[in-house]
Order: C-alpha cells, then sequence, then structure tokens
C-alpha cells in the first residue's frame, strides 16, 4: 500500500445508560474537530477518522484512524495523544470549541426529536429490530428507556465522561499500526507494548 496508518481504540466501558448518552453526545461533536486538527490543520493525511461505536452490548470503544504517506504510526499515535489532552482542556476552559453549552443543547434536541418522528423505512426498523434483539436482549422498552437517559443528561455529564474516557488514567487502549514495505516502525508512545499472543484468551461475543 502507499501509505501508513495507526489506529487507536479506546474502550469506554463501564458508562451507564445516561454516560453512554452523554458519549454518543460528545461524539456528535469529536469527530469534525479531529478531522479539522489533524486533516485540515496538521495534513497528517487524506483519510482522518474519528467514531464511537458499540462493539458489544452496553459497551462503546472509541476509534480514531489516520491514513498518512507522510507520517509514521507513531508519530500519528503522539499526535491522538496531544488531541485527547487538548479537547480535555478546552472542554473543561469554560469557552470550549469542541462542544460549547449552546451546542450541547442544540444536539441533545436534536436526538430527542428523533423520538418524535415515527420510522417509516422498512430497512432501518428491521435495523433497528435486529439491534434490540441483539444488543438490548429483546427490550422492546430500550427506546423509552434512551429517550430518559438522554433527558437526564446535562453539559456538566459529558465533561465528566470526556474526562473518563480521554483522561490519560485509561489505558484500556489498543493501537492496530500499518507501515509501507521496506519502512521501519517508529517509537510509538511509552504505554504501548507490542501484542503477546502467548498472554491472555479471546472470548467469543
Amino acid at each position: 500500500q502507499a501509505g501508513n496508518a495507526a489506529v487507536l481504540m479506546i474502550d469506554a466501558g463501564g458508562l451507564d445508560c445516561k454516560g453512554r448518552e452523554a458519549l454518543a453526545i460528545l461524539y456528535s461533536a469529536i469527530p469534525n474537530q479531529f478531522y479539522a486538527e489533524l486533516r485540515s490543520k496538521q495534513q497528517t493525511g487524506y483519510l482522518v477518522q474519528a467514531s464511537s461505536q458499540v462493539m458489544v452490548s452496553h459497551h462503546n470503544v472509541i476509534n480514531f484512524v489516520v491514513q498518512s504517506s507522510k507520517y509514521k504510526p507513531g508519530d500519528l499515535l503522539h499526535r491522538y495523544g496531544k488531541f485527547l489532552d487538548d479537547t480535555l482542556l478546552d472542554l473543561n476552559s469554560g469557552k470550549s470549541k469542541t462542544l460549547s453549552e449552546k451546542r450541547f443543547n442544540m444536539i441533545k434536541s436534536a436526538r430527542l426529536a428523533k423520538y418524535l418522528t415515527p420510522n417509516l423505512n422498512v430497512g432501518s426498523m428491521v435495523g433497528l429490530m435486529t439491534t434490540l434483539l441483539d444488543n438490548y436482549d429483546a427490550d422492546f422498552e430500550t427506546l423509552t428507556k434512551k429517550k430518559a437517559a438522554t433527558e437526564e443528561v446535562n453539559y456538566d455529564d459529558v465533561l465528566e465522561v470526556a474526562k473518563q474516557v480521554h483522561g490519560k488514567h485509561n489505558r484500556r487502549q489498543i493501537a492496530v499500526v500499518y507501515t509501507k514495505d521496506g519502512d521501519e516502525l517508529d517509537q510509538l508512545p511509552k504505554q504501548f507494548a507490542k501484542f503477546d499472543g502467548s498472554k491472555g484468551k479471546f472470548i467469543t461475543r
């Protein structure tokens, strides 16, 4: 391939329902900020993405990825770390560019408005039913509960979740790196150790 790449996955597990809704609001804002910083400002690569995914039931994982022809994976991971540090400082500055209180209220209102719109698309309804069956133990009251959790979320809850997930104390992280053929891997951040397949065991979903 014609470039290097670094994927950082951060475990956001341990959040309750309100915490997971706060995380969802936060990650309505983070991806644009990550793109603006790593793509537009730093021009690290063409493919620049950030997202929050539910990997297993009630368990979120944060993903950051950049594919770059200019920078090696270790360099990219250091940039991810600085982005996370700077984002926390920004969120707690009282004048956040990432997620102001005004923008928080707009995102929260938009998320609540979705519950007022009937789902008339067969395909999306099938997807919703599958999600409820696979990830929510066929609890068909899930949407009602999620709506209630969203209503309870306030701005401080989002700031607290950001500290919990993005803080340096959260070392539940995995980095997957890739370099061009013939290129040596550069120095990764100290918290990462090379994967040793002889330790631990995989648990099926």
